[in-house]
């Protein structure tokens, strides 16, 4: 079963526990017994971010240990260096948020596809993978819709209007009437930019940080 490394924690002073992201959209947890004193096997790549394929028995409700371990891929390389490790600590907060189940499995693809993409010597792609894959999961995990049409009159709305976290896109009019805070405004065209493959934007790399921060603190209202 392949999985994608959330967080990993020591225990028992030579062992991991590892919360793991399966591609079956099942968030479980896995112990890897000795590791950190073993001379045959190296933790260096069970870290946040690297993808494995585990054989893994027994009830997944518990914690399991895999009978086998691959490692499939690591988006950095032995010594990632700070930049590297705060863009997937910034990618990997949003699992707190995820759900387990079946209708995962499309968030643990694009996770997939984005680490395997992932050029840490490309200041741009970084920023794209980030911006995409919290616009990606606020759509898979149905929190919005994208669309070109004002929720309350359906007017069309131009390329600088708002997406409201909790209602939607709407026309500067409607968002007068509906007093809606900045907290929760989302540009319409940053979500245009960097949902759909695009990875140049007017947006600079503070604007967009400040736009996932805005993700994040409407999540943990939410959730």
């Amino acid at each position: 079963m392949k999985c994608i490394i959330l967080s990993r924690k020591k225990i028992q002073e030579d062992s991991l526990l590892l919360h793991c992201f399966s591609e079956n959209g099942a968030l479980l947890f896995l112990k890897i017994p000795g590791v950190l004193k073993s001379k045959k096997r190296s933790a260096l790549f069970l870290s946040p971010a690297t993808i494995w394929d585990f054989i893994i028995t027994g009830n997944f409700n518990a914690i399991s240990i895999p009978k086998e371990m691959d490692l499939l891929h690591a988006p950095y390389d032995a010594s990632p260096s700070y930049q590297e490790l705060s863009a997937i600590q910034e990618l990997l907060q949003l699992a707190r948020y995820f759900k387990s189940g079946n209708d995962n499995k499309n968030l643990y693809l694009k996770l997939e596809q984005l680490i395997r993409q992932w050029d840490f010597k490309n200041n741009l792609l970084t920023e794209y993978i980030l911006n995409h894959f919290y616009l990606s999961f606020l759509q898979l995990a149905g929190f919005f819709h994208y669309s070109l049409v004002c929720n309350e009159c359906n007017e069309n709305l131009d390329e600088w209007a708002d997406y409201l976290l909790n209602m939607g896109a709407l026309c500067p009019r409607c968002q007068k009437i509906t007093n809606t805070p900045d907290f929760l405004k989302i540009p319409l065209q940053w979500i245009k930019d960097f949902l759909f493959d695009n990875t140049k934007s007017k947006f600079s790399n503070k604007e967009s940080s400040l736009l996932r921060e805005k993700i994040l603190y409407y999540l943990k209202k939410e959730i």
